[in-house]
Parts: C-alpha cells; structure tokens; sequence
C-alpha cells in the first residue's frame, strides 16, 4: 500500500472514532444522547468505511479521484449532522 493511502484510512478511522463521540460523552449538551445526531451522523461514519476499504483495495489514480469527491461530499454532510444536531 502506498503511504498516502495507509495515512488516508488511519485519518477516516480516527474520525469514525470521533464523529460519534459527542452522542456517548458530554463535550456539549445538545449533542449527548441525541438520537437525530445519531442518525445523521452514522451516514458519514458508514461512508468514512466504504471510503476506506475502497482505498485499500485499489489506489489507481482514477479512484482516488473519484473517492476525494466522495470524501468531500461525506465531510459536508458531517457538518450538516452537526449542525442540525446543535441547532434542532
């Protein structure tokens, strides 16, 4: 595996690590044990993880292109997650 990737799918296991993890400790109330939250950012979390094992399997220079404006797509709905989670 190349470097880029190995330090790529180390990056997104951190960050479905620490996506959720607002919802299980009480870094900001709106958030703790907030069930919407949970929901709305699972759908990044899952996408981080076929993100991620696509990226193992084959790192062409086409797929990576394709997998960044995946990764683009499931950053932006993160954000959304959270701010729907903090403002509703």
């Amino acid at each position: 595996m190349k470097t880029a990737a190995v330090v790529s799918v180390v990056l997104f296991a951190l960050i479905m690590i620490l996506d959720p993890f607002p919802f299980i400790t009480l870094i900001d109330s709106r958030l703790y044990m907030d069930l919407l939250f949970l929901f709305l950012i699972i759908i990044p979390v899952v996408s981080y993880f076929f993100t991620s094992k696509s990226l193992m399997k084959d790192q062409s220079k086409g797929r990576i292109f394709r997998l960044k404006k995946k990764v683009f797509s499931t950053m932006q709905i993160g954000s959304v997650a959270y701010l729907i989670g903090v403002l509703l």
